[in-house]
């Protein structure tokens, strides 16, 4: 259960408020969030967070999955994001993968 100043913010969904409750509670190292208004306030209350682009970005920097395939596979589900973000995450991709490292 989300601590009561989580669950009454109107922002927030109930399973964005019990994921930050959830992540409170156990004191997660990081929280998986791309809800804009779930990020601040669990920003705010000091949870870590980040983004399913991000985690796609960390993956590749591991060599776990190629960036521009994941990108791709994301855009054909419900997943909303603005194209330039994506090309800026893919051209500081190619960049890295440029420099070997």
């Amino acid at each position: 259960m989300a601590p009561a100043n989580i669950s009454l913010d109107a922002k927030l969904g109930d399973g964005e408020a019990e994921a930050i409750g959830l992540a409170l509670e156990i004191r997660a190292k990081t929280l998986l969030i791309d809800e804009r208004d779930g990020t601040s306030i669990a920003r705010r209350l000091g949870v870590t967070t980040v983004g399913t682009l991000g985690v796609l970005v960390l993956a590749s920097a591991k060599n776990l999955l190629p960036l521009d395939q994941s990108f791709a596979a994301l855009q054909r589900t419900s997943f909303r994001v603005r194209p330039s973000l994506l090309a800026a995450l893919l051209a500081h991709e190619q960049h890295r993968l440029s420099q070997g490292s």
